[in-house]
């Protein structure tokens, strides 16, 4: 994906290129620790997932119920571990964009790109407020027009 996801990420620019190698190493580690800690709630979730499809296969319909009420609760914790990586990953793909080429990025780009990497939505007043096809929000990443 290419822009940034946010206008935050502008704070990156006054940063020498060691303080962004640092900051990116601090978000990998961090993101690092994050899949660790989600690693076992999602190994559960395989084995409910199995024995979810084991107990439909045997038309045990209690068990099927219980257990997909074991995973939609295991999902929900597994949630904000996804989100927050999902954050991480686009924060250090913001900085390697920077350090890969950092005078060709200005801050009339962060803004126009934001919106397309959260889902663009169209402005002329024929189609306003209806989402852009995926073919246009490529070409809409690096022009920052609608058409």
């Amino acid at each position: 994906m290419n822009g940034f996801s946010s206008n935050q990420q502008s704070q990156y620019f006054g940063e020498s290129k060691a303080e962004l190698i640092a900051r990116r190493k601090e978000k990998e580690k961090r993101r690092d620790d994050l899949k660790w800690a989600k690693l076992p709630l999602t190994t559960k979730l395989g084995g409910l997932l199995k024995d979810k499809e084991a107990a439909h296969n045997s038309g045990d319909i209690a068990e099927r119920d219980r257990l997909d009420g074991e995973i939609n609760a295991l999902e929900i914790e597994i949630k904000p571990y996804t989100d927050a990586i999902k954050i991480l990953n686009q924060e250090i793909k913001d900085i390697n964009m920077i350090l890969r080429n950092p005078e060709q990025i200005s801050t009339d780009r962060l803004t126009r790109t934001k919106y397309v990497s959260r889902g663009f939505f169209c402005s002329l007043k024929e189609n306003r407020g209806k989402p852009v096809p995926g073919i246009l929000r490529a070409w809409l990443r690096f022009c920052g027009r609608c058409w």
